[in-house]
């Protein structure tokens, strides 16, 4: 099994995955997913491409989806609230999506951050 890598400059392997988390504050929920290359071109295809979300800035935007990096998509999806925690081998035995609850914080901190 690879261990999780950095984002970096190479293209992404069809047999590789993009592993990410997100936080449902308000839900004091943590989201454990991952992404596999035809996801990932369709969630930039939608929202950056054909949805109207700003290319940002360190992406080269003349740049076809096949010519995207680990590190453009890690860029993109950072844009989208997900927090990339690196691309790793997809293995049917590892990759699963889940959801874990986590302490709460006060109604004040939510409120800051919302």
């Amino acid at each position: 099994m690879d261990n999780p890598s950095p984002a970096n400059e190479n293209g992404v392997s069809e047999s590789k995955v993009m592993e990410v988390f997100y936080m449902e504050r308000k839900k004091n929920l943590m989201h454990i997913d991952y992404f596999t290359k035809k996801d990932m071109e369709d969630i930039v295809e939608s929202f950056f491409i054909k949805g109207g979300l700003p290319i940002p800035l360190e992406v080269d935007e003349t740049k076809t989806l096949n010519q995207l990096t680990e590190k453009d998509y890690s860029i993109f999806f950072k844009e989208l609230g997900y927090e990339v925690t690196g691309f790793t081998k997809y293995d049917k035995d590892q990759h699963h999506s889940y959801t874990v609850a986590y302490p709460g914080s006060t109604k004040d901190e939510d409120e800051i951050e919302a």
